[in-house]
């Protein structure tokens, strides 16, 4: 961690401490340019300047800010390379959502402490609905690839009682799992991610089940909340989407619109919006957060992570977040900023996390940013 943008803080240090020593040597003598070593001071060259800036970000994070949430696809291993380290996350990120929560090395482990004492950084995990309908639908694939080979090569028919795990099944066996993480690492808190359908559009029979699963997906939630009282919930998604009673979301400390569709200002207001009016009776219009995403670095046919400004630019979701969040708005407050994705933009062409800090400092202008 530089206290230097750049060594001409340094050079200028040098030449006036130069200047200012007794006995130096007349103009002659400056006539063979020397090369002279100049020392990058960093915060690890003094412990006490170290501790007052760790200080000044903590003090940072429990102050009145914009917020900045970013979902980090770490690895569970001992980290290979800088961007594989939590600890590199920008300092002034206030909540790290990891996307591979469970597993984690002992070395993982230590550098979210390590962030968590610091830096004031706080780690959440998730479980999503949606997530885990995309795994019961995987595993119907692999269970009927599975009979299929059965009954090819046995000399009878496999017995036609023979049924997969119905999705009620194993919606509480993974949301269970999922949720019994937080006192396995320790965890400060859990973000709630559920997109699902809107309800409207199913048939009776459909919508029943709807429901049912919904019920058990968000009874194990409202269980967690109220044994875990001391820890960070987060929503995310879609509440239209929601049929089971939204008075649970009272609790949460923000609520993050899914707008990582969105390409243009005018569909961020839209996605607020439709949040704002199917959750209006649990109050959330004061912590409104925006959910956008850095593009994807392997999938050429996703474009989510870009965004088309007034003036007709093409510049990262987060950029172009960041700018319309400090725009003044009197239905609802927004209060900052989640990024999906985050890791992709360790390797910016400019800088290290280059769009993340660029879009910290433009909600928060600090010092620390």
């Amino acid at each position: 961690m530089n206290i230097f943008n750049g060594n001409r803080f340094m050079t200028a240090a040098l030449w006036m401490a130069l200047a200012a020593a007794p006995g130096l040597v007349s103009c002659s003598d400056w006539t063979t340019p020397e090369s002279l070593p100049i020392h990058e001071v960093t915060l690890e060259d003094d412990a006490e300047l170290q501790n007052r800036y760790f200080q000044s970000l903590r003090d940072y994070k429990q102050s009145e800010h914009m917020v900045t949430i970013v979902k980090y696809d770490n690895i569970t291993g001992t980290p290979a390379t800088q961007a594989d380290r939590v600890y590199a996350i920008p300092d002034s990120v206030d909540y790290v959502i990891l996307t591979a929560p469970d597993n984690l090395s002992e070395t993982v482990i230590s550098e979210m402490a390590g962030c968590r004492e610091d830096k004031g950084t706080l780690f959440l995990h998730e479980v999503s609905y949606d997530d885990i309908l995309l795994e019961h639908e995987a595993y119907l694939e692999e269970w009927e690839e599975a009979r299929a080979e059965m009954q090819a090569d046995a000399a009878e028919d496999v017995p036609e009682e023979a049924e997969p795990v119905s999705f009620a099944d194993f919606l509480q066996e993974k949301v269970s799992a999922a949720l019994s993480l937080t006192g396995k690492y320790g965890y400060d808190g859990l973000n709630v991610y559920y997109g699902g359908v809107f309800p409207e559009s199913l048939g009776d029979d459909a919508r029943k089940e709807l429901e049912a699963n919904q019920k058990i997906f968000f009874d194990a939630v409202t269980g967690w909340i109220a044994t875990n009282q001391d820890k960070i919930f987060l929503f995310e998604g879609k509440p239209v989407n929601v049929t089971y009673d939204h008075a649970f979301l009272q609790g949460c400390r923000y609520f993050i619109v899914d707008s990582r569709e969105a390409a243009t200002e005018p569909e961020f207001g839209v996605d607020v919006n439709m949040a704002y009016d199917a959750t209006a009776d649990a109050f959330l219009s004061d912590r409104i957060i925006l959910g956008v995403t850095m593009p994807s670095m392997t999938d050429t046919a996703d474009g989510t992570g870009y965004f088309t400004d007034a003036e007709g630019n093409e510049v990262n979701a987060p950029t172009g977040a960041s700018r319309w969040l400090m725009k003044s708005v009197s239905s609802y407050t927004r209060c900052g900023l989640c990024i999906s994705r985050a890791k992709n933009d360790y390797y910016n062409q400019t800088s290290a996390y280059g769009v993340i800090r660029d879009a910290i400092s433009y909600m928060n202008p600090s010092p620390l940013n």
